[in-house]
């Protein structure tokens, strides 16, 4: 993104924050795919290595372990807020705009 001192690109901004909210809205599909492999672990290691298998057992009956979903609330919590943050600084530049149109005299 392109900060030059003050200056924010708010297109730029807002296509990072995008991503963010893009790749936070696939957690769902992350989880489903991460309980999936850990079921695939834990069925190719049972009888072979049972300490192993109970680890993965623990994760799979006690998801918060893997607290995903807190993690994509966490996400989606600084999403809000920077693209708050964004609008703020587009309605400063705004009123600063509107109230010093003319006042300044260029060099």
């Amino acid at each position: 993104m392109a900060i030059d001192g003050w200056r924010i690109d708010p297109a730029t901004a807002r296509a990072a924050v995008a991503g963010a909210r893009t790749e936070a809205d696939g957690f769902g599909q992350l989880e489903v795919g991460l309980v999936e492999a850990l079921q695939t672990a834990s069925a190719a290691t049972a009888g072979k290595a049972t300490a192993t298998t109970a680890s993965l057992e623990r994760i799979l009956t006690d998801p918060f372990e893997l607290d995903l979903a807190a993690v994509a609330q966490r996400l989606s919590t600084a999403v809000a807020a920077t693209e708050a943050a964004i609008g703020a600084y587009e309605a400063g530049d705004e009123e600063m705009a509107a109230r010093n149109d003319g006042a300044v005299t260029p060099r």
